[in-house]
């Protein structure tokens, strides 16, 4: 029974901890959005549809986006990738005062946050491209890129947990 009852303890610790993280990366995410929008429009960083090539329909559908602020990953992927980051530098100038909401301490953390970092900057990197109209098709990666990329991340992280977590 005191087995159980410490089971049951340490699910309840990472479910507040979760909750926690998930909280304050909410509030941080939607006090900085209106910021970062604005910035974005200042900076003209809006969505570009082209205008020339044989798809006119999707041309005509898409047409109401153009203008939108693009790059919106940034404060999603960035906030997660901030208060992790936050946290663990917390833990570790605490000298394990803060453990408690450092959740990059075990190996099965490093795979998401690095998928994530790979993922957000391969999304960035085309939302620039695109901006700028660089690449085919009036800007941005290929989607055969995207795939591969995509794959080769998938693949690596299987291979991760597959050899490294048995």
């Amino acid at each position: 029974m005191e087995r159980f009852e410490s089971i049951r303890q340490l699910i309840t610790d990472q479910a507040i901890k979760v909750m926690a993280v998930t909280i304050l990366s909410f509030l941080f995410a939607f006090i900085i959005s209106p910021i970062a929008i604005r910035t974005l429009r200042k900076l003209n960083f809006g969505k570009q549809i082209r205008q020339e090539g044989d798809t006119p329909i999707f041309t005509s559908l898409h047409k109401k986006k153009e203008g939108t602020p693009t790059m919106g990953g940034v404060i999603i992927w960035g906030t997660v990738l901030g208060i992790s980051t936050v946290f663990l530098l917390i833990d570790k100038l605490s000298a394990g005062q803060s453990h408690f909401l450092n959740f990059i301490n075990r190996s099965e953390t490093y795979l998401p946050l690095a998928a994530l970092l790979v993922a957000g900057t391969l999304g960035l990197l085309d939302d620039i491209l695109g901006i700028f109209r660089i690449g085919p098709f009036g800007g941005g990666l290929k989607i055969k890129h995207k795939l591969v990329t995509y794959t080769i991340l998938g693949l690596l992280g299987a291979s991760w947990f597959y050899f490294m977590l048995q």
